[in-house]
């Protein structure tokens, strides 16, 4: 994922959660907001009842490599993406399934 497609300030974070458009799976809190830039942005964060910093980075990488891989930043939309502590008993392939299912129902849901 490109530095441009990430979300790191805490006031971008803050700006999508309070907007209450989110969508929720038994592993992931998916909060969306339109921007203006043109292109999609996603923000990842990690439950606190995931106490290991290991576990957490872990998690955040395969969430990235997912986004990467399936190129899913092509709309004008902001992602925030909560993950449960319930998807580390998931291995790759089906947190990518899970993953992808949610955000095309958003996209199309968007649309």
């Amino acid at each position: 994922m490109r530095k441009v497609n990430i979300i790191k300030k805490n006031i971008d974070f803050e700006r999508i959660i309070t907007q209450k458009n989110f969508y929720k799976t038994p592993y992931f809190y998916i909060f969306v907001a339109k921007n203006e830039l043109g292109f999609s942005r996603y923000g990842i964060g990690v439950s606190k009842k995931i106490k290991n910093v290991v576990t957490k980075n872990k998690i955040k990488r395969q969430v990235k490599a997912i986004i990467n891989q399936n190129k899913l930043y092509n709309k004008a939309v902001d992602y925030v993406i909560i993950v449960n502590s319930d998807a580390l008993l998931l291995n790759y392939s089906k947190l990518e399934r899970c993953l992808l299912s949610i955000i095309k129902k958003i996209n199309i849901k968007e649309k």
